[in-house]
């Protein structure tokens, strides 16, 4: 049997070899091989050996690696922690500016958003926020300061010292179960410096550790010493002592009464979230209600009903305008900015509760314009709680841009252009291969006529996203613009090769018409214009329509030698490219003859 659980143990370190941090399973069995070698503690003659074998075999497992070894291995959901470093590097600035107490307990994500460096937005993952540290002491540093950190390694010295002087003392006896437990122990010790510990994992390691601390007692035969305490003893006594038992009965009915609450909200919640991962609709907004009932001291309740009602007004006003009912839309939009307000007040330093309120007012100001304001005041609250996210600064520049295209031509219109350059621009210092800033810049710069400048821009944010259809599709529309040497020609390759993904995106074959026009090629011209019309449904609503009724009159100008280019709405881009699917759904195209970068 003992062999058969060693083997089986061997198997499941190797299946789990991607998973497992080898410093804590050497570490640990390191010290369980000290104690036997040093015949501190001995187990029977005939298993001396056992222990030396199964460490040479680990050693190998570690040498050899698992993928040479061609094993079958288990896949299990990859947890992403930072790394060491990362969590170094937030502990050293928390210690700054918070030494002797931390941020507080619970809140590392707080820490976290606030003080890691510049150098993680280079990581792929830089956009994921951490809510624990790499291992308990560098989560201490953040969270407790140093004042509870150093208490914190003290207790936990002592505890560990406790064990390895029972462990040593009296070698007569023979403690194999306490080495056992305590070598867990050890792994636990060891993972709690280079490992991330969530909630269970600490409830499982304090009950191994009094396990072990009790295994170590009885086995080392300490003297048992008793208080004992009677009711009976004298009446206040046992007034006192009766008193005190009804306040712990009553503080651990609560605690379980209290643990059973959030649980059933938490249930309730993740129904909600589960039927609106479908589509959004009222039926999850009673399962949201009914868990901020059960629970309302949880702020990101709220804040998920914010989104949820923000969500049905995105559907209700995204109906043909002739279904739309205004006043549903209003009221959706009103009920989102009143529970986000809630939610700010339960959390008024989380950075996700700031980012949710701030989509929310940019969404109200596709309906309300007003609201934008709002949005920007939210965005750089949150650009406060975490401000090395160079996204905060792009959502600003993308605002500041919005009201800018609202404004009649003129000083201010300039001024909000440029402002909103400058937040991009910061963005890219914040992470340089950021695409999507560099896109937004090349926008601003197209406005501010500064088309070189926004030629390359928009080439090196496609050089960082070369999939996105939507990058290539204006810069093919900068190249026509700019009208420098071989431009055109770049162009019409830039739409060439996006058509040749999708040959259904309406907006990049038009504007491929459009170039073969200005280039004199109305053969081309009218054979992609012609295209456009066999993509259209046949079965269309008005819009499209129209959209057929003006393909045919493009048709009929450049016959009759009429030119379809407009010169005087040239700008800056804004078209996104539209795909006409394989069903006879109405989709939504271009509305007229657009000039590149129509309005």
């Amino acid at each position: 049997v003992l062999l058969f659980g060693i083997a089986l143990t061997l198997f499941l370190i190797l299946a789990l070899f991607p998973f497992i941090s080898w410093s804590v399973v050497l570490g640990g069995f390191g010290f369980f091989l000290v104690y036997i070698l040093a015949q501190i503690v001995r187990p029977n003659e005939r298993w001396v050996f056992v222990p030396m074998v199964v460490f040479v075999l680990l050693l190998g497992f570690l040498m050899i690696g698992n993928y040479q070894l061609n094993l079958t291995r288990a896949t299990l959901p990859v947890e992403v922690t930072p790394g060491t470093t990362l969590s170094w590097q937030v502990a050293k600035e928390s210690l700054k500016e918070h030494f002797f107490a931390g941020v507080g307990t619970a809140n590392y994500s707080y820490a976290f958003s606030l003080f890691y460096p510049k150098e993680h937005n280079l990581d792929p993952l830089y956009s994921v926020r951490f809510y624990q540290g790499t291992g308990l002491f560098f989560e201490a540093l953040s969270t407790i300061g140093a004042l509870g950190t150093i208490l914190f390694l003290l207790l936990w010295l002592s505890f560990f010292s406790v064990g390895v002087y029972l462990l040593s003392y009296e070698k007569n006896r023979n403690k194999l179960y306490s080495l056992g437990l305590w070598s867990m122990v050890t792994m636990l010790f060891l993972a709690s410096f280079t490992s991330a510990i969530n909630g269970s994992l600490l409830l499982i390691g304090v009950l191994i550790a009094t396990l072990a601390l009790g295994t170590v007692f009885w086995e080392s035969d300490s003297e048992e010493k008793y208080i004992e305490l009677s009711l009976k003893a004298t009446p206040k006594f046992a007034l006192a002592l009766a008193f005190t038992f009804m306040v712990v009965s009553a503080g651990v009915a609560f605690l379980f009464v209290f643990m059973g609450k959030v649980f059933v909200a938490d249930m309730n919640m993740g129904k909600a979230v589960r039927i609106s991962a479908e589509k959004p609709n009222t039926d999850s907004l009673e399962m949201f209600a009914k868990a901020i009932n059960i629970y309302p001291q949880e702020g990101r309740y709220y804040m998920r009903l914010a989104q949820e009602y923000m969500a049905l007004a995105n559907v209700e006003a995204s109906k043909p305008e002739r279904e739309q009912n205004v006043s549903v839309i209003r009221d959706y939009a009103e009920q989102a900015i009143d529970l986000s307000q809630i939610g700010k007040k339960q959390m008024p330093n989380d950075v996700v509760q700031a980012e949710s309120m701030g989509m929310i007012y940019e969404n109200i100001g596709l309906y309300d314009s007003a609201t934008l304001t709002k949005a920007i005041e939210t965005y750089l609250r949150a650009e406060e709680l975490e401000p090395q996210n160079p996204l905060y600064s792009v959502k600003l520049g993308q605002i500041k841009k919005l009201l800018a295209d609202e404004r009649a031509e003129g000083a201010e219109k300039e001024a909000l252009y440029t402002e909103s350059k400058n937040l991009f621009e910061k963005a890219i210092e914040k992470k340089q291969d950021l695409a999507v800033a560099y896109y937004d810049l090349a926008l601003i710069l197209s406005r501010l006529k500064d088309l070189d400048g926004a030629v390359t821009n928009a080439e090196q944010a496609l050089s960082f996203e070369n999939s996105n259809l939507n990058y290539g599709y204006n810069l093919g529309i900068l190249y026509q613009l700019r009208n420098k040497d071989d431009d055109k020609a770049r162009a019409e390759k830039m739409f060439k090769d996006i058509l040749s993904v999708n040959e259904k995106l309406i907006d990049v074959r038009l504007s491929l018409g459009l170039l073969y026009e200005d280039m004199n090629k109305k053969d081309s011209a009218l054979a992609e214009y012609n295209k456009i019309l066999t993509y259209l449904p046949k079965e269309a609503d008005e819009k499209i329509a129209q959209t057929k009724e003006q393909i045919e009159k493009m048709i009929s100008n450049v016959k009759s030698g009429k030119s379809n280019l407009n010169r005087e709405n040239e700008s800056a881009p804004t078209n996104t490219p539209s795909s006409v699917p394989e069903n006879p759904m109405p989709v939504e195209v271009p509305i007229g003859a657009p000039a590149p970068f129509g309005q």
